[in-house]
């Protein structure tokens, strides 16, 4: 089985139609009840208002079509303005083409009076035609740029202060996390039988613990920071879980070079991997087998954290008495979606006996 959080675009989608279909309603009533070049005066006139802008909503929808395949937030104004002026030109002759049509099939003898085709299509009539249908499309187009970039500029703006806020409620979390009392007892408890036993042990899970808690207070401001650095501290953690359990947990790691230098938040894989111990211990045949591998695939970071054992829903951890289940999975994807929207995947599965969490940035 597998899970996955989608992209939603549906808000977005309505928007456009709205302002689209809207705009347009509005310059054929401006046209009809302000510059007066309209005239209602039948059923006919109707259907003809009805189906020309329309038709005009519809090519200003391909006109969309257009940028965005063009990609024109990645574009120079003056490369958007090769794109913007040929496509309001095309989209302008055919409005024409279409007014013509509809005129000649809903007007026949005014269309017919106005010297059909022949004079319609006089090079120098039909040329001044299209220059007039094509403004409506070039200044369509201008605002189309100027509403999406300004959307663009405030959803990147909520997105970084919403990021702030979650990197504060992560740091909480994450301080509970580092301050957990069954994970510090234990620690301690592991300290104190090895005192005794190998004060070499016990001083280097002691300097794990140190080192550990030294990272969480470096990384105060919750940059992103590589990979290589996040697992190194992550490491720590293992090590000192490896002495708590010891013959009961068994870890393996494989960080490739270049997934090591990719960039991620700082505490961002530390709950799955706390969760794969925490959850694999109860449901896991002994020892528990864990592995966390990373590598870069199509420039795109893929790390997977895999425990033996089976997937616990969190309405039946917490049914079960488990206190904050899912909590640690729903903060990874929070900041995940502010820190990078729609480049990641988070996907759960389960499949023989193993359980995996593939994070894909």
């Amino acid at each position: 089985m597998s899970r996955a959080w989608p992209e939603r675009g549906l808000a977005r989608e309505t928007l456009f139609w709205a302002l689209n279909v809207g705009g347009w309603a509005t310059l054929c009533v401006a046209n009809i009840y302000v510059a007066r070049m309209l005239t209602i005066s039948g059923l006919r006139d109707i259907v003809w208002c009805a189906l020309f802008y329309g038709s005009a909503s519809m090519l200003s929808a391909g006109l969309r079509g257009i940028y965005r395949r063009a990609d024109y937030r990645c574009r120079t104004i003056s490369s958007l303005a090769l794109i913007t002026f040929p496509s309001a030109v095309v989209a302008g002759l055919v409005w024409k083409l279409l007014e013509d049509s509809l005129t000649a099939w809903l007007f026949p003898r005014f269309f017919a009076e106005q010297g059909s085709w022949e004079r319609v299509l006089m090079p120098a009539k039909f040329m001044a035609s299209v220059f007039s249908m094509t403004w409506p499309f070039m200044m369509w187009s201008i605002l189309y740029f100027v509403i999406n970039f300004w959307l663009e500029w405030k959803r990147e703006r909520e997105r970084a202060m919403k990021a702030t806020l979650l990197a504060q409620k992560a740091q909480l979390q994450m301080l509970r996390y580092q301050l957990n009392p069954h994970f510090l007892f234990n620690a301690l408890n592991s300290i104190r039988a090895l005192v005794d036993e190998n004060k070499d042990n016990a001083r280097a899970m002691i300097t794990e613990l140190a080192e550990f808690l030294q990272y969480t207070l470096v990384h105060t401001d919750y940059a992103n920071v590589p990979l290589a650095s996040e697992m190194e501290a992550i490491g720590h953690y293992l090590s000192i879980q490896s002495r708590c359990y010891e013959e009961k947990l068994v870890i393996s790691t494989e960080i490739s070079e270049a997934a090591g230098r990719y960039s991620v938040p700082c505490f961002l894989i530390h709950p799955l991997v706390e969760n794969a111990i925490k959850y694999g211990m109860q449901t896991s045949p002994m020892p528990l087998r864990m592995a966390i591998v990373a590598e870069v695939q199509d420039r795109s970071l893929v790390l997977t954290v895999r425990n033996t054992g089976r997937w616990v829903e969190p309405p039946m951890a917490r049914m079960a008495g488990e206190a904050g289940t899912g909590t640690g999975l729903e903060n990874v994807k929070e900041r995940l979606e502010a820190a990078f929207a729609a480049r990641y995947r988070l996907i759960i599965g389960e499949r023989d006996g193993w359980v995996a969490v593939t994070l894909e940035i």
